[in-house]
């Protein structure tokens, strides 16, 4: 009996050991997931706020001249691109990227390559008639890659804003472009822009596999956790069980085999606690009581036999 109550426990604790860890991982991936989106959200929301400041403050103090200068610092583009270049250099923010990926780029750095231009063309085929709120332009999230390669990216949509914003100084007519940034950019493509329309995708990437890598360690530690905390229940429950119960059953079971075979018995203990001190009260009288009738049985048969 000993080995099956054991062999129970044990699956008892193997199945909620089990359970515990599946839960555990299913809601520590998501939390996980949804902070590492926190951070690439943010790390969007720096480059969209640089865009607007330096095209509220800085394109003003930049002006372009009649000799048709050109200022990076002044273009929106650049400012984030150098913010956001500068922060992720850092050793903190190992593996993660931030692109401007375009159809047709001033920069050919910024040219989107395969997946990204099925990317932007899915943000011009999902624009709702009036087009985008430039306030609210939406944003998707999508894993890519596996295991150590594993990454998340969010995306959104590069509109191009109304002409007070400036974009479409360098970027409306070739002809009417500054001569600096034309000697700058040679192979500048990003012409002919249209106020409304989708000519990109801002895209940010963030390493999940070191999160995956930190989940892991945290679901081995609560896994060796509970199997020390289950290891200790066992023994203590394994222990109580003999005490109270299996022992005391076994001798009672010994006991009554005995008195049922006829073979020499001693009082069983009655000062057990519980139904095992009756049950040893109740094998007693009954063994007394035996042992009285067989006596009875005995001097009955003595006094019958012939002189």
């Amino acid at each position: 009996m000993q080995s099956r109550i054991n062999r129970d426990l044990s699956v008892l604790f193997a199945l909620g050991l089990a359970i515990a860890g599946a839960n555990f991982f299913v809601g520590e991936r998501q939390r996980t997931q949804e902070e590492v989106r926190d951070r690439a959200t943010l790390l969007m929301d720096v480059l969209n706020v640089t865009r607007d400041y330096t095209n509220e403050e800085v394109r003003a103090l930049l002006a372009y001249d009649a000799a048709g200068s050109f200022h990076p610092q002044s273009v929106p583009s650049y400012a984030a691109r150098r913010i956001t270049s500068e922060m992720l250099a850092r050793p903190e923010y190992s593996g993660y990227s931030l692109r401007e990926s375009v159809l047709a780029a001033m920069n050919p750095d910024n040219l989107a390559d395969a997946w990204e231009v099925e990317l932007i063309r899915r943000f011009k085929a999902s624009m709702p008639a009036g087009g985008y709120d430039l306030a609210h332009l939406p944003r998707t999230t999508t894993f890519r890659g596996e295991g150590k390669d594993e990454v998340l990216v969010v995306a959104s949509p590069i509109v191009v804003p109304p002409p007070e914003f400036g974009c479409l100084h360098c970027h409306g007519a070739r002809a009417a472009a500054p001569q600096g940034m034309l000697t700058a950019y040679p192979a500048a493509a990003a012409f002919g822009w249209v106020p409304g329309t989708v000519v990109g995708a801002d895209v940010v990437t963030v390493p999940f596999a070191l999160a995956s890598e930190r989940l892991r360690g945290r679901l081995l530690t609560l896994l060796l956790s509970l199997l020390a905390v289950f290891t200790l229940q066992f023994a203590a429950l394994n222990r109580m069980l003999t005490g109270l119960l299996l022992r005391p059953l076994s001798n009672a079971a010994a006991a009554a085999r005995r008195l049922s075979l006829g073979e020499p018995q001693e009082d069983l203990p009655e000062g057990v606690p519980g139904e095992f001190g009756v049950l040893h009260a109740a094998i007693n009288r009954l063994r007394r009581s035996t042992a009285k009738a067989l006596d009875l049985v005995r001097l009955g048969d003595d006094s019958q036999d012939p002189p």
